[in-house]
């Protein structure tokens, strides 16, 4: 099983500005929101870390938090290596992917990385 530290690491480096799971729309604060996977193929935070074959992809994506879908669920929806973790945890990581202005076209943003350290002060202890 990975530990926090290894996920928050892992999703800081996956991700740029250009291949967040996220989708414009006018409903959403800023005009984007995010989903666990979009037209384009991109995951989020919580999204890529779900099994292939994870329901939660066809009946939760747009507006749902890790928190809506249920801890005993979403544990049951991860590949086994993610497993054993809190939704809190969960939407913690899912807030650092969501935040736009984490990202650039290259990776983290001076801003991302301060909220980088936050997440591992929070939750990267060994």
């Amino acid at each position: 099983m990975k530990n926090k530290r290894q996920i928050i690491l892992e999703t800081s480096k996956k991700y740029t500005s250009k291949n967040r799971s996220t989708v414009r729309n006018s409903l959403y604060i800023g005009g984007e929101g995010c989903l666990y996977a979009n037209a384009q193929g991109n995951k989020c935070a919580v999204g890529r870390c779900l099994k292939s074959n994870s329901t939660i992809f066809d009946i939760m994506n747009e507006g749902f938090s890790a928190g809506d879908i249920g801890g005993v669920k979403l544990d049951k929806e991860l590949k086994p290596s993610y497993r054993g973790h809190s939704v809190k945890f969960w939407e913690d990581l899912q807030k650092f992917h969501d935040e736009k202005n984490n990202w650039d076209d290259k990776g983290l943003t001076a801003l991302g990385d301060e909220h980088l350290d936050c997440l591992l002060k929070k939750w990267g202890k060994r």
